[in-house]
């Protein structure tokens, strides 16, 4: 995971909470929204998802947010042999781990009074927890975006790694808080299956 993250990313040095970690990678509301169209709606190419987004993502937006999450390792780029000048991203196995924390976000916006969010009929199959509907499409995404599946604990090797990469730039004299801080991590996020699990 050395270098899966690009290192002119941009993440403030003083986090160590799990939680603000990954909520610092995904940046924003746009992060969140361009990976449930590329997962979920198979859009795939800039031009995709810019005229099929119903947030209606400026498109200086959408090429900011392309780029930063592929530069925090959640997508890749590759070039489109029918068109010379267009991309289609692919998934990441880090990503593939967001997308049952994505249906939980759903799941939960639903049950708050005032939120006005409406139910997605597709996503209902996604909230039962004895459900397979998850664990059939990640595997499908595995395939259709040609992801290597890693070992057990992808997840969390992706959040550490985050911010391995961003805080290796310090001087050896950081080397310290540097390793407690990781082992902090380490010793906070555990990953069972596709579910980031948080231990007390």
């Amino acid at each position: 995971m050395e270098g899966f993250v690009k290192k002119s990313i941009s993440l403030r040095g003083d986090i160590t909470c799990p939680i603000a970690v990954a909520a610092e990678v995904l940046s924003d509301q746009w992060a969140v929204i361009v990976l449930r169209d590329i997962a979920f709606f198979n859009q795939r190419t800039f031009g995709a998802i810019l005229d099929n987004n119903n947030e209606k993502i400026p498109r200086p937006t959408l090429a900011n947010r392309l780029k930063r999450l592929c530069d925090v390792g959640l997508l890749n780029a590759r070039g489109d042999a029918g068109h010379a000048q267009r991309k289609i991203y692919n998934l990441t196995e880090p990503a593939l781990g967001l997308l049952p924390v994505m249906v939980g976000m759903a799941k939960w916006s639903l049950t708050q009074k005032g939120f006005k969010a409406q139910q997605i009929e597709f996503l209902n199959d996604f909230y039962s927890p004895a459900s397979r509907a998850m664990t059939k499409l990640i595997d499908k995404l595995r395939v259709t975006h040609a992801i290597e599946q890693r070992s057990s604990g992808t997840v969390k090797l992706f959040l550490q790694s985050s911010w391995r990469s961003l805080h290796c730039q310090n001087h050896k004299s950081k080397q310290t808080g540097l390793a407690f801080k990781v082992g902090f991590i380490e010793d906070k996020i555990t990953e069972r299956g596709n579910t980031i699990i948080l231990a007390h």
